[in-house]
C-alpha cells in the first residue's frame, strides 16, 4: 500500500509541475497588479505629479516582485526540508 502511495505522488509530481508553476504566475500577477495598481492610483490621486507616479509604480513593482520571490523561496525550501526530514 505503501509503494503505490509513492508511486501515486511521484507520478502527480512528474505530471503536475507545469500546472502548479501557471497557478503561481497567475495568482502572484493578480497579487502584485492589483497591489501596484493601488499605489500608483494613491500616488496619481496625491501628487498629480507623472514623474512620482511612474518612479513609485517602478519602486512598487520591483518590491513586489522581490517580496514574492522570497516568499516563494521559502515555501519550496520548507518543503523540501520537510521532505528530507
Amino acid at each position: 500500500m505503501k509503494k503505490s502511495l509513492y508511486k501515486r505522488d511521484r507520478f502527480i509530481e512528474k505530471h503536475n509541475k507545469g500546472a502548479s508553476l501557471f497557478k503561481d504566475f497567475i495568482l502572484g500577477g493578480q497579487d502584485g497588479l492589483v497591489n501596484v495598481l493601488g499605489i500608483i492610483l494613491g500616488l496619481a490621486i496625491g501628487t498629480g505629479d507623472i514623474k512620482v507616479v511612474i518612479i513609485g509604480g517602478l519602486a512598487a513593482t520591483f518590491a513586489e516582485s522581490v517580496s514574492m520571490g522570497a516568499v516563494a523561496h521559502n515555501i519550496v525550501t520548507r518543503f523540501l526540508l520537510k521532505i528530507l526530514a
